[in-house]
């Protein structure tokens, strides 16, 4: 998906600046909707869905007079009366929304004007739209622009809306009221949660949120975790893909990162494998003495810095450090002197600790980190680092006795782009932990 930055409008408007005098003369009449919609034929040449009209059903033979009026019957869902004025005066000029703000402030409307422009092939209206309609977006909405994905048809402006609400969703998932998550549907759920950049703050946490879904959309006569064993256990009705997906879905999960007492409690609800949680002890025993698990799943974390819009110059955003293989993580954003946004993932010694720890010297465990920006409504593109950072080489293991200083992985972000990365207001930022084993 491109994204029309300022520059790229203002070039795009004013490749479109049209000829004040032709505008007004409106001296062509499109009959739809059981109405007329004055229009300049000198301006609706300029597109090629009228010009082929002018062509073919609009045509005249060579020499007569130009029709006054051509029917144009529509067909196309979302396609509203009021849209195709709305579009057919942008037409005519190229301020109408500027000069209209309100028409798009309303979702459905705006989504309506998405098709209409789809449909006459103006494809920088389109974008500017689903850009606008992004910051429409509200969890009541969801629903809506879903339905629009499913109804609208395969049309390219309808894959740029599915992309912009699915990052909504990756980012509000875990945050959206009960009422609009029964309203989902379970296969969009189920994509949404399983995905790397579905920002939910732990993997116990994708567990529970899988877990409970899955038991109030599949289980209305018996809503409870016995009630899910049994669906899924059950082979003797046609639901066998839904089946599948939430099954895989569970067994997706990277039960290797969990805490002891969340192990046990998803023994409990005796939903996953027990194989599959006995193997999670055992990595996390390995972990314990210094050994590297084989094939081992990454620890995934979201971050959610809400503060940035109090940080001044030099200030720095810190969250409470995370556990992993012996160590603990802290991620950080300062907003630097030069205007730019400096995330860090800082290795800290465990006794530093603002709150209680268990953990010891056995910071000198190997670590690879990733941090990242997931989408951002630019283009679903990721901002990342180079590469991994090794945090426990010999020249990075802390928590050990004497050591100068925390070993530190950054990502830089000019502070002027900062709006295109925030959600509701905060920046997500998700780092991915693997462990490479014991630091000699």
């Amino acid at each position: 998906m491109q994204y029309i930055n300022e520059t790229d409008t203002n070039s795009f408007m004013a490749s479109l600046k049209k000829d004040e005098h032709v505008a007004d003369e409106r001296d062509f009449a499109i009959v739809s909707f059981a109405r007329q919609y004055s229009a300049s034929r000198a301006v609706l040449m300029r597109y090629p869905f009228f010009k082929r009209k002018f062509s073919t059903t609009w045509s005249v033979p060579e020499g007569c007079r130009p029709i006054a009026q051509g029917m144009l019957v529509v067909q196309e869902r979302y396609v509203t009366a009021a849209s195709f004025y709305h579009v057919i005066e942008y037409l005519h000029n190229d301020l109408y929304f500027e000069l209209n703000e309100d028409v798009l402030d309303d979702f459905n409307v705006t989504l309506q004007v998405i098709a209409t422009a789809d449909m006459l092939g103006l494809a920088d209206l389109c974008q500017t739209c689903v850009c606008h309609l992004y910051g429409l977006l509200t969890p009541k909405l969801v629903m809506d622009a879903i339905l629009f994905v499913q109804e609208a048809g395969s049309r390219k402006a309808v894959a740029n809306v599915k992309a912009y609400t699915t990052y909504f969703l990756l980012q509000a998932l875990f945050r959206l009221p009960d009422e609009v998550l029964a309203d989902l549907p379970l296969p969009i759920i189920i994509e949404t949660i399983v995905s790397d950049d579905c920002a939910i703050p732990s993997e116990y946490d994708r567990y529970t949120l899988l877990r409970d879904l899955a038991v109030a959309h599949l289980c209305p006569d018996d809503p409870t975790v016995a009630g899910l064993r049994a669906y899924l256990t059950d082979a003797s009705d046609d639901d066998n893909d839904v089946r599948g997906a939430v099954s895989r879905a569970f067994m997706g999960l990277a039960l290797d990162h969990m805490e002891p007492t969340e192990l046990d409690a998803i023994a409990e609800d005796a939903i996953i494998n027990g194989a599959d949680i006995d193997a999670a002890f055992r990595a996390k025993a390995i972990i314990a003495t210094g050994g590297a698990i084989e094939g081992g799943a990454p620890m995934r974390r979201t971050f959610l810095f809400d503060k940035l819009d109090l940080l001044t110059p030099g200030q720095q955003e810190a969250l409470p450090p995370v556990a992993f293989a012996g160590s603990l993580f802290q991620p950080a954003v300062t907003f630097t002197r030069a205007g730019q946004l400096g995330l860090t993932l800082t290795r800290v010694d465990p006794a530093s600790s603002p709150t209680p720890t268990h953990l010891t010297h056995a910071a000198a465990h190997r670590v690879d980190a990733d941090i990242s920006i997931p989408g951002g409504i630019h283009g679903f593109w990721r901002l990342k680092a180079s590469q991994p950072f090794t945090f426990g080489a010999s020249d990075g293991s802390v928590g050990l006795s004497g050591e100068p200083a925390p070993a530190i992985g950054k990502v830089v972000v000019d502070r002027k782009l900062l709006e295109g990365w925030l959600f509701n207001g905060s920046l997500v930022v998700n780092v991915t932990l693997r462990h490479r084993g014991y630091s000699m």
